[in-house]
């Protein structure tokens, strides 16, 4: 009798211990989206149903992770003429002394960060990292990569840009007097910048997740006053996968920084452009850089063989209508008006909530 009471209690418990686990386990494996399974959209701009997938996003971020990206900047002197209405522009005053004010003195001189500069400006960098006004002052956690303007020049893309830059086809209306029409290093700087940031994604000297590109000589990067508010947003649209990128509308012009829009079609699936991504900001985790990396050399070697010089924006843009569902999209101006350009620093200037921040995903 006591041998069939105690079998009966053993049953029960077991009987207890399965039904726990699958309680437990019942809302994780009810939770897998069918959706997952659909092939992605082929139109941007996208309304995908992201509402619920960045609610999860944000309750499994409560820590942020902020403080896991690794910045990356880039300046060369190319001998621009002028900058942003700069009067007596030089190199060393205007973009030189910007990254250094923006690394030792605001938004990002706590930051972990990648520079790629000249060897000749790498002293000025090293002598305030091991000179800093006090022992009391916040330093970035920096590495340094150098490269020459011969590098640059020795681009494997370097002579097809060149051959299309010099023709008097494309030395157009406003091209000449800018300087991506003017200098033949331009080109071989900017469209390099998602190739430098899959190069960083994959030594990661910081051991970070997240990997961004920033421009330092722009009017967007020094908008950005609370460091942490910025990376907190950042981490939001990275944390999914996939690549964040700023686009802007573009669609009253027949041609995207010198590209013709009729030499885009084929890498675009057929549409035109009606938003153009921005080359100030963009980044996410090392696969997702490394797989638009990807496509976006694969895309920048046959357009340009096609004859379509553009810009890094050209080329991302093209990416992205090509593989949207490697791209999370913030516009800087709504989804349904491709004509209306609004700010292109948006990601920095507008004050919206994360609850807001849903609204913008693509």
């Amino acid at each position: 009798m006591k041998s069939e009471t105690f079998n009966s209690l053993v049953v029960i418990l077991v009987i207890v211990v399965v039904f726990s686990i699958l309680f437990i386990l019942g809302p994780s494996i009810s939770s897998t989206d069918d959706k997952n399974n659909l092939p992605p959209s082929l139109q941007l701009p996208r309304q995908g149903d992201t509402n619920n997938q960045l609610t999860q996003r944000n309750n499994n971020n409560n820590n942020n992770n902020n403080d896991d990206i690794t910045f990356l900047f880039g300046i060369f002197n190319m001998n621009r003429r002028a900058h942003l209405g700069i009067k007596n522009y030089t190199f060393e005053s205007d973009y030189l002394k910007h990254l250094q004010d923006l690394l030792f003195k605001h938004a990002f001189k706590t930051e972990k960060i990648q520079i790629i500069i000249q060897s000749q400006y790498k002293s000025s960098f090293l002598s305030l990292l091991s000179s800093p006004p006090s022992s009391s002052t916040p330093l970035p956690s920096l590495s340094i990569r150098t490269l020459e303007l011969s590098d640059l020049r020795n681009f494997k893309y370097y002579p097809l840009i060149e051959s299309i830059r010099t023709s008097s086809s494309w030395q157009r209306s406003w091209l000449p007097g800018s300087p991506q029409g003017y200098s033949d290093l331009y080109n071989p700087i900017v469209m390099q910048k998602p190739l430098w940031l899959s190069q960083l994604a994959k030594s990661n000297p910081h051991q970070t997740q997240y990997f961004m590109w920033l421009d330092s000589g722009g009017i967007c990067t020094p908008n950005i006053r609370d460091i942490n508010r910025f990376k907190n947003k950042a981490v939001k649209y990275m944390e999914g996968g996939k690549m964040v990128v700023v686009v802007s509308a573009y669609a009253q012009s027949d041609e995207i920084h010198g590209c013709d829009r009729k030499l885009m079609g084929r890498f675009t699936r057929g549409l035109s452009p009606g938003f153009v991504v921005k080359g100030w900001m963009f980044g996410g985790k090392r696969e997702a850089v490394e797989k638009v990396a990807g496509i976006y050399e694969r895309i920048l070697g046959a357009s340009l063989e096609d004859g379509c010089l553009g810009t890094e924006e050209t080329v991302l843009t093209m990416a992205m209508y090509n593989s949207p569902e490697l791209f999370e999209v913030y516009y800087n101006a709504g989804k349904e008006n491709p004509f209306s350009g609004g700010d292109f620093c948006s990601f920095v200037n507008r004050q919206d909530s994360p609850q807001d921040w849903a609204k913008d995903v693509s």
